[in-house]
């Protein structure tokens, strides 16, 4: 249900009516000599005749830390998260890559606070919930995805039930009268031992 506020104005609204990308308008916003004067003469009227306030204190930046990105399964999470933080949101996005080792996604959760990210998502990480503990920030949330930790204010937690969907499967493929089938699994892991336990 609608409350009768207008409509916060995003840097997409000013890209879509000038038909100029979400990051020429964003350089433009910036002040970037990487933009013509036409180009941003255009964007800098269009943003006054839609009311956009461009925040300067904010980065207009998230940063997103996964140890891989030539797998599918986190090539399709990164991919979704580019298109959804860029197209419907106007975020910028900053991916590193850790290579799974917590020394590196410990230094690059750093390295992407410096540089001012607004929020942190990080895929499938391999720090301890006690090392993230120090590093949640209500004014700079992170979303972990894919790891067991308790969601708190700061920290949220998106991952699959393993165990749930492994019950699931089972069940289907008994109801269609299989009675013998076998899981093959890759390394020992946490997820590997839930979708056992389900079975």
């Amino acid at each position: 249900m609608e409350d009768g506020s207008p409509r916060r104005v995003t840097q997409k609204d000013i890209a879509d009516r000038t038909g100029h990308s979400l990051k020429t308008v964003n350089l433009a916003l910036n002040h970037s000599p990487r933009v013509g004067p036409a180009a941003k003469k255009t964007i800098e009227d269009v943003a006054a005749e839609l009311g956009y306030v461009f925040h300067r204190e904010r980065s207009g930046r998230l940063g997103l830390i996964a140890g891989a990105v030539n797998h599918s399964y986190y090539s399709d999470i990164i991919d979704a998260i580019v298109q959804a933080a860029s197209l419907e949101a106007g975020y910028g996005v900053d991916i590193r890559i850790t290579r799974g080792f917590i020394g590196a996604e410990l230094q690059t959760i750093n390295e992407l606070d410096q540089l001012g990210a607004e929020g942190l998502l990080l895929l499938s990480p391999r720090v301890p919930e006690a090392r993230l503990e120090s590093l949640v920030r209500r004014s700079r949330p992170i979303v972990v995805v894919n790891a067991d930790v308790k969601a708190r204010p700061g920290l949220e937690s998106i991952k699959v039930d393993n165990e749930k969907a492994a019950r699931e499967l089972t069940a289907a493929l008994i109801a269609k009268g299989h009675q013998i089938f076998s899981y093959l699994s890759g390394p020992a892991s946490q997820t590997n031992f839930a979708r056992r336990q389900g079975c």
